[in-house]
Protein backbone atom coordinates (compact mmCIF):
# COMPACT_ATOMS: atom_id res chain seq x y z
CA UNK A 1 0.00 0.00 0.00
CA UNK A 2 1.02 3.44 -0.77
CA UNK A 3 2.10 5.74 2.02
CA UNK A 4 2.60 9.90 1.31
CA UNK A 5 6.15 9.00 3.13
CA UNK A 6 7.27 6.29 0.18
CA UNK A 7 5.35 8.73 -2.81
CA UNK A 8 8.15 9.84 -5.01
CA UNK A 9 7.95 12.94 -7.31
CA UNK A 10 9.50 12.60 -11.00
CA UNK A 11 12.10 14.53 -10.42
CA UNK A 12 13.14 12.29 -6.83
CA UNK A 13 12.58 9.21 -9.04
CA UNK A 14 14.76 10.74 -11.57
CA UNK A 15 17.50 11.60 -9.46
CA UNK A 16 17.19 7.69 -8.10
CA UNK A 17 17.67 6.54 -11.10
CA UNK A 18 20.02 8.98 -12.57
CA UNK A 19 18.19 9.15 -16.15
CA UNK A 20 16.22 12.23 -17.63
CA UNK A 21 13.04 13.40 -16.63
CA UNK A 22 11.93 11.97 -20.67
CA UNK A 23 13.44 8.46 -19.79
CA UNK A 24 11.34 8.17 -16.27
CA UNK A 25 8.07 9.11 -18.35
CA UNK A 26 8.94 6.67 -20.84
CA UNK A 27 9.47 4.03 -18.07
CA UNK A 28 6.30 4.62 -16.42
CA UNK A 29 4.61 4.52 -20.47
CA UNK A 30 5.97 0.69 -21.14
CA UNK A 31 4.90 -0.23 -17.72
CA UNK A 32 8.36 -0.48 -16.28
CA UNK A 33 7.25 1.65 -13.54
CA UNK A 34 3.85 2.77 -11.83
CA UNK A 35 2.09 5.77 -10.79
CA UNK A 36 -0.17 7.43 -9.04
CA UNK A 37 -1.91 10.78 -8.91
CA UNK A 38 -2.68 13.38 -6.02
CA UNK A 39 -4.89 15.63 -7.65
CA UNK A 40 -2.87 16.40 -10.84
CA UNK A 41 0.42 15.36 -9.76
CA UNK A 42 1.65 12.59 -10.32
CA UNK A 43 4.02 10.06 -7.85
CA UNK A 44 5.54 7.40 -7.89
CA UNK A 45 5.26 4.71 -5.65
CA UNK A 46 9.26 3.55 -3.93
CA UNK A 47 8.13 -0.42 -4.23
CA UNK A 48 7.80 0.28 -7.93
CA UNK A 49 11.24 1.76 -8.29
CA UNK A 50 12.30 -0.88 -5.78
CA UNK A 51 10.34 -4.03 -8.28
CA UNK A 52 12.14 -2.02 -11.37
CA UNK A 53 15.61 -2.07 -9.90
CA UNK A 54 15.47 -5.09 -8.73
CA UNK A 55 14.26 -6.72 -12.17
CA UNK A 56 17.19 -4.77 -13.80
CA UNK A 57 19.81 -6.51 -11.47
CA UNK A 58 18.36 -10.05 -11.88
CA UNK A 59 18.58 -9.48 -15.69
CA UNK A 60 22.20 -8.25 -15.43
CA UNK A 61 23.14 -7.44 -18.98
CA UNK A 62 19.75 -8.75 -20.66
CA UNK A 63 17.80 -6.24 -18.46
CA UNK A 64 18.59 -3.09 -20.36
CA UNK A 65 15.04 -1.47 -21.27
CA UNK A 66 14.67 -0.51 -24.68
CA UNK A 67 13.04 2.42 -25.46
CA UNK A 68 11.17 3.31 -28.88
CA UNK A 69 11.68 6.79 -29.96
Amino acid sequence: MATVSNLLTIREAQIRLGVSRSTIYRLLEVGELHRLYIRTSPRITQDSLESFLARQEHLGDRGKVVIGW
